[in-house]
């Protein structure tokens, strides 16, 4: 008697491989895998709506895929740790109509990127076989889009398939996100991983209905833990995750800032390094000034708000290592008024070796940037004055690292008179 062959799907493929010279790596690594939907195909707005879809509740989104892309080009243009260079990168975004996604992005998405159920099994299944043996690497996972909470510590995202009338379980196309980080534990997977959850955690509409909710790609959890385990959640639990239609996520805008501006950042063998613990706190202060500008004027009983969760294992493990100190914007003005106009210079250090960084007249206030150190202020005021330390008032533009109280012993000045 005959029988069919069985067809083996091929994992989604390490989308560095569509980069020209692109060579593979025998060293550890960092392995990416990164995930945004916005377009639902079932839900009220898709293209083929169907009626477990409209059930749901659930609407497009508009900035989910921004968001995952987004993140995708600081991994691949920013993202550093020392002597683990990236590895192996796979992203699935379904963008919705018009929704921004970075053209370094575009050009090495697979034909196939749709966020799909059949894709996440692919994808997850590459990103296995990629990380397994490499116990000495690194592991990060992105995601984002509409997200429900089964359990106390359990989300799932949805996929863009969520909602198909084919699915037996309402759940179907969707993925739990602690099922993701139990698949992957153990001795012979990267011992450092860092996991970002951007997704509601609202419970599902239809829940009511029913004694229990199955289905979501979940694989087998394996035994075992890792040394260095991190999953930050961007919102509470039974609660909602912000976004504005058209931006990325309040979370992702966020985490962006955080990591541009140094945020959380700790000083380790004269190298600036943002950490799983700073990381949080950072995040969490972002996030705050984001939603109290969106809630100017709002009522009490109306206003945002997004608490961060992090779920973690050893929070001194580094996230990001920068290539460089931070640059710091510098607001330098003299009062008062009748002491100017004058000539001012500013020099890097003590002595007469001293680098310049600023030479020139001061006609009102003056902008420009400076690194982490010693400075030297010596100026010619127009007038007698008998303190000349009040003459100037230096300001420091850096909104995140100022709110923790980082810069005052980053940076300092002294005042001369020339």
């Amino acid at each position: 008697m005959g029988c069919t062959p069985f067809l083996r799907g091929f994992p989604l493929k390490n989308m560095l491989e569509n980069i020209e010279g692109f060579k593979k790596l025998k060293t550890h690594g960092v392995h990416v895998l990164i995930v945004g939907v916005s377009h639902y195909e079932h839900v009220e707005g898709g293209a083929q709506e169907t009626e477990k879809g409209l059930d749901s509740g659930l609407g497009q989104l508009n900035g989910c895929a921004m968001s995952a892309a987004k993140f995708a080009q600081w991994v691949l243009d920013e993202h550093h740790i020392p002597d683990l260079p990236l590895k192996s990168l796979r992203v699935l975004i379904s963008p919705s109509e018009g929704e921004e996604v970075p053209e370094v992005i575009k050009k090495i998405l697979p034909e196939d990127h749709a966020a799909s159920l059949k894709n996440i099994k692919s994808a997850y299944k590459g990103f296995l076989k990629d990380s397994r043996k490499d116990k000495d690497g690194m592991l990060i996972v992105y995601m984002c889009g509409h997200g429900v909470q089964i359990k106390k510590d359990n989300a799932h995202l949805l996929l863009e398939d969520f909602g198909h009338s084919n699915h037996d379980n309402i759940l179907e196309a969707s993925t739990s996100i602690q099922g993701l980080r139990d698949g992957i534990k153990g001795k012979h997977f990267p011992q450092k991983q860092f996991w970002f959850a951007d997704c509601c955690q609202l419970p599902s509409e239809q829940a009511e209905d029913y004694e229990n909710l199955f289905g979501g790609f979940t694989p087998d959890s394996r035994r075992g833990e890792v040394k260095s385990d991190h999953l930050f959640i961007a919102t509470a639990p039974l609660s909602p995750a912000w976004l504005e239609q058209g931006k990325q996520t309040v979370f992702n805008n966020s985490l962006m800032c955080v990591l541009e501006q140094y945020g959380g950042s700790s000083i380790q063998d004269d190298y600036y390094t943002i950490q799983a613990g700073g990381l949080s706190t950072a995040l969490q202060i972002m996030i705050n000034n984001i939603l109290e500008r969106a809630n100017e004027g709002v009522d009490e009983d109306q206003k945002l708000e997004q608490l961060v969760q992090n779920i973690s294992v050893s929070s001194l493990t580094n996230f990001h290592v920068y290539k460089a100190p931070p640059d710091l914007p510098v607001l330098m003005s003299l009062q008062p008024g009748e002491a100017l106009p004058t000539k001012a210079t500013v020099k890097a250090g003590l002595g007469d070796d001293a680098e310049t960084v600023f030479d020139d007249r001061i006609e009102g206030e003056v902008n420009f940037h400076l690194k982490p150190g010693i400075y030297v202020i010596d100026c010619k005021p127009n007038g007698d004055f008998k303190d000349y330390r009040d003459l100037f008032a230096i300001e420091i533009k850096n909104e995140l690292l100022g709110e923790m109280g980082l810069l005052p012993n980053e940076l300092s000045i002294e005042i001369g008179l020339a």
